[in-house]
Order: C-alpha cells, then structure tokens, then sequence
C-alpha cells in the first residue's frame, strides 16, 4: 500500500475561509504565461500546491507579508525576498509531494519531477508578480 504524503502549508493558512482558500489559479495569466506554468504536469494536476502558494504570496492573507512590510526599508526588501523564496520551496516541495502520490511507478515520479523543475524555475522568475501584488496592496 502507498502512503500518501500531506501537503506544506503555513500555520495560519486555515485560518482563511475555505471559500477563500479554493480561490487561486495556478500559472501566470492567460496566454504564453500559462503554458509556461499550466495547472498539471503530465496529467496530474497540481491545483492544490498553487493554491496555498497563492496565498503565500498575498499580502492580504500572509501575516508575515504584512509584519515585513512594518520594517526599515533594508530589512523589509530582504524579509520579503526571503518569504517570495520561502513560498516558492514549499511549493516545489508539494509539487513533488502530489507528484508522488498520484504517480503510479518510478518513470512516472522520475519524468514529472523534471517537469516540476522546469516549473519551479519559471515561478522564480516571476518575482515581478510577487512585487506587483505588494505595490499594489501598499496602495490601499
């Protein structure tokens, strides 16, 4: 029998109404974006991992995203890119994690893995949506 592993998730994400935690996507907008970064990897969807890194990276729901934003402007920049590297792990991490509880042998593990690589390497590169959603938040 396989044993299924449990997702990472911050502390405080189940404190967010559940309504609230089923919203998200996964990817990065329509378009290029989202063929870039889709919602499965090789017909195994990763809906779940998107959406507690979604919330990771909300100013609106992360706690830690609003104490950082409290700091002197050094110590604030260097916070948050530890929480943008911080959510983007465990999303690896969980990534791998549905990876291997949804796959039915090794080559699948091995083969969607690869993919997962590829895909965390572009949520990387994406930090301008990370820094966009901070501006956007400090307005209001």
């Amino acid at each position: 029998m396989k044993v299924r592993h449990p997702l990472n998730y911050p502390a405080w994400y189940f404190d967010i109404p559940y309504e609230e935690r089923q919203k998200g996507r996964c990817g990065a907008g329509d378009g290029i974006g989202e063929k870039l970064v889709p919602d499965h990897l090789l017909f195994v969807k990763i809906t779940a991992a998107c959406q507690i890194h979604d919330k990771e990276w909300s100013p609106e729901w992360n706690p830690n995203i609003k104490a950082a934003l409290l700091l002197p402007e050094a110590d604030k920049n260097m916070e948050l890119m530890n929480i943008f590297h911080k959510s983007n792990q465990w999303l690896k991490e969980n990534i791998l994690i549905i990876i291997n509880n949804e796959s039915a042998n090794w080559f699948m593990i091995w083969i969607r893995s690869k993919f997962a690589d590829k895909y965390f390497n572009a949520v990387e590169l994406a930090r301008n949506v990370f820094w966009k959603q901070i501006e956007e938040y400090q307005k209001t």
